[in-house]
């Protein structure tokens, strides 16, 4: 009997140091943690070379804020958001880095005359967390949205980038494949 009791003390004891990790690693005191597939989006305003933070702030729909550079009110472009928070971990990194080299890459010449755009948002700085609730986040996620004068006419959440992401090849097809079928306006 003296034993069951020893060993249900150990167990708790267990439970209890991995509850206290988890805590401290959700707190962001351990920056390249994972965040699992589906947790809520938070996350830091950490920027990869090569990329920008939309400096769009307050309750206003995205094509709204007027960040979209538009030259006449009918005008069309499509712009590629990397949704991200204050905590990123090695894959987040990794899906903003490989979106970013696949669209420089695939798209110079439309990202060149302002037909594609690539931003990143972090969604817990100030005034961007409406693009959780307009775009349904659940995570870090990559949406391509068009815009067509002053207006948002359409939206996707590239939802598969998690599944992707483990091939780097099969990733950037993907991006590159939603962003064509924008481009070429071939939508599923």
């Amino acid at each position: 009997m003296k034993f069951k009791g020893i060993l249900t003390l150990a167990l708790l004891c267990i439970v209890a140091a991995s509850v206290a990790f988890t805590i401290m690693k959700d707190s962001g005191m351990n920056s390249d943690s994972e965040k699992p597939v589906g947790q809520s989006v938070a996350g830091a305003d950490v920027k990869e070379p090569g990329t920008e933070t939309a400096p769009v702030t307050g309750d206003a729909p995205p094509a709204a804020a007027n960040d979209a550079g538009l030259s006449s009110p009918k005008s069309r472009k499509i712009i590629v958001y990397y949704f991200h928070g204050d905590v990123r971990c090695v894959t987040c990194r990794k899906i903003e880095a490989l979106a970013h080299d696949t669209l420089d890459s695939a798209f110079k010449a439309e990202q060149d005359s302002g037909l594609v755009e690539w931003k990143t948002v972090n969604v817990d700085q100030k005034g961007n967390d409406h693009y959780v609730n307009t775009y349904q986040l659940t995570t870090r996620s990559i949406v391509v949205s068009e815009i067509t004068g002053e207006s948002e006419t359409r939206w996707k959440n590239l939802d598969q980038i998690w599944t992707k992401i483990r091939d780097e090849n099969e990733f950037g097809n993907y991006i590159q494949s939603e962003v064509r079928m924008w481009l070429e306006g071939s939508l599923q």
